[in-house]
């Protein structure tokens, strides 16, 4: 299932990242970075996905850009974990 959605999300071009696991989901990092439009339409098409939380998807519209955590905090004290590389040729 996340073959499906990886490859529904990111263009072929997005080759290198990390998969994290974040105490409450899966999390792609990739290598390459995104304009605004690029960013803009990938939210979109995200946010359709049913396996990507909707609120998420909303909230990061809201605020113009993504953040994902990448260590522990007073709030969340589970410290993300990477579970993998992604290397696709």
């Amino acid at each position: 299932m996340m073959r499906i959605v990886f490859d529904d999300l990111f263009p072929k071009k997005e080759k290198e990242g990390y998969v994290v696991f974040s105490g409450r989901g899966y999390h792609f990092y990739g290598n390459g970075l995104m304009d605004q439009n690029q960013w803009h339409d990938w939210i979109q098409r995200a946010r359709e996905q049913g396996d990507v939380e909707k609120k998420w998807c909303d909230i990061q519209m809201k605020r113009g850009y993504s953040i994902l955590r990448l260590t522990n905090s007073s709030q969340k004290i589970f410290e993300p974990k990477v579970l993998y590389r992604v290397n696709r040729y």
